[in-house]
């Protein structure tokens, strides 16, 4: 029953994002810091809502619930919860910064920014739930077969995520650089290899994001 708990959780998800693309906010327009302000206390009161039944299942084992291990019941189960909720949010703050970077740079209006975040936000949850699926298929068939050499391999590992983590904070810190000082970012090789790999257009196409 475990794999329905996960299906009726993805399903209600999904469900979530088409009521707010769809319905709620169906035509574009320019959201004030009020109605900012009261759709995050939504989605922050649907989040914490959910803890319930994050407690229900780990506590009174609804639907037939298995829960892993390390998890010892439902209120731990809810602690873990609010506690990856809080650290998520507290980290996403500096992408608010290089969003309105962007924005800025690209000259979105702020008519269309709701929507073109939305679908920014969708691509990013895709795209991280492949790598974490492909990422975990590979650590698992490794550790398989270098069972024996797991120690020597986590030192490795441990230093090679340090090197990525450097790595991945140049970027970042040269594209920053770049917007800064208004240096042209359409021109380097990511965005002129998406231009050349998708159809694109030069121009704000208003909420035309699929191009023939």
């Amino acid at each position: 029953m475990t794999e329905v708990v996960w299906g009726g959780f993805l399903a209600f998800f999904l469900t979530l994002l088409f009521l707010d693309l769809s319905v709620l906010h169906r035509e574009s327009a320019e959201l004030s810091v009020k109605q900012a302000l009261f759709w995050t206390a939504v989605w922050v009161s649907v989040a914490m809502s959910f803890t319930l039944v994050i407690y229900g299942l780990y506590e009174h084992r609804w639907l037939g619930f298995v829960p892993g291990p390390g998890v010892r019941d439902g209120a731990d189960a809810v602690v873990l919860f609010v506690t990856g909720y809080l650290l998520e949010w507290s980290l996403s703050v500096d992408n608010i910064f290089v969003i309105a970077l962007i924005f800025s740079y690209l000259k979105i209006p702020a008519l269309y920014q709701y929507r073109v975040l939305f679908w920014g936000i969708v691509g990013a949850i895709v795209l991280r739930g492949v790598m974490i699926i492909t990422g975990a298929a590979l650590l698992s068939r490794l550790v398989a077969k270098l069972e024996e050499q797991l120690l020597d391999l986590s030192v490795q590992a441990l230093g090679l995520g340090r090197n990525l983590a450097a790595a991945g904070g140049v970027g970042p810190v040269g594209v920053g650089q770049r917007l800064a000082f208004g240096r042209e970012l359409l021109d380097q090789p990511v965005p002129v290899l998406v231009r050349q790999s998708l159809p694109t257009e030069g121009a704000l196409c208003l909420t035309r994001f699929p191009l023939q």
